[in-house]
């Protein structure tokens, strides 16, 4: 996943301000969640670069994992597998949500016999965005077993060969990677949460006159 949206700008100065106040009172859910992100996310940033001290700090750990390589036991990076365990958690609660309002949304769409229009393009813009922001979400949960598969055959390579310092600088280089895509990706599920947002404020009178819409809507609307 790539971070399309500036990180040093403040939320809310990517929310037009007409619709700030609509957005807080109609979509109060998503709005929280914006927020929510963009505050982990500017906890996290320091992470995404390798020379930040933050960084260096976190790889002396797998560093240190080099001065006993007759031990042939290499533990876990604890700083990255806590922070690979919060972006799970991140991406696994958005599909989850993005799934509830998927479903919703293509419930809302008007049956021939209605000769009704209720939005039924942006109906399908919405639900189209859903599902593209659903599956780039699921994409990025399979990088941790892949993560923790090289990392594994990355240390086989140098309990054979501990003399072999490209193997070495190879481990933190991946441990180094694995850090910034944790950190970029909290920013991610910030912009799924703030595009979903954007499209449901900006459309929502043409989204709320399908006549099925407040029975069904969920309680976040």
């Amino acid at each position: 996943m790539t971070n399309s949206i500036r990180t040093d700008v403040k939320i809310f100065d990517l929310i037009d301000p007409d619709q700030q106040e609509k957005s807080l009172r109609m979509i109060k859910f998503f709005a929280e969640k914006v927020l929510e992100l963009d505050e982990l996310a500017t906890q996290y940033e320091p992470y995404r670069r390798a020379d930040s001290s933050e960084s260096k700090q976190v790889l002396l750990q797998t560093e240190q994992q080099f001065s006993t390589p007759k031990d042939t036991k290499a533990g876990r990076n604890e700083f990255i597998h806590k922070f690979d365990s919060l972006i799970r958690e991140k991406l696994l609660e958005f599909i989850d949500h993005c799934s509830t309002f998927r479903f919703w949304f293509t419930l809302q769409r008007p049956t021939i016999s209605d000769s009704n229009n209720f939005g039924l393009s942006v109906l399908e813009t919405v639900i189209g965005m859903a599902t593209n922001m659903e599956n780039m979400a699921s994409e990025g949960l399979a990088r941790f077993g892949a993560y923790a598969e090289e990392r594994g055959n990355l240390f086989v390579n140098f309990f054979q060969f501990p003399q072999f310092d490209d193997v070495k600088e190879a481990i933190v280089v991946l441990d180094q990677q694995e850090l910034a895509l944790d950190a970029i990706s909290l920013f991610d599920i910030r912009n799924f949460y703030l595009f979903l947002h954007d499209t449901i404020v900006k459309n929502f009178d043409k989204i709320k006159s399908a006549p099925q819409l407040r029975k069904y809507a969920p309680d976040s609307l």
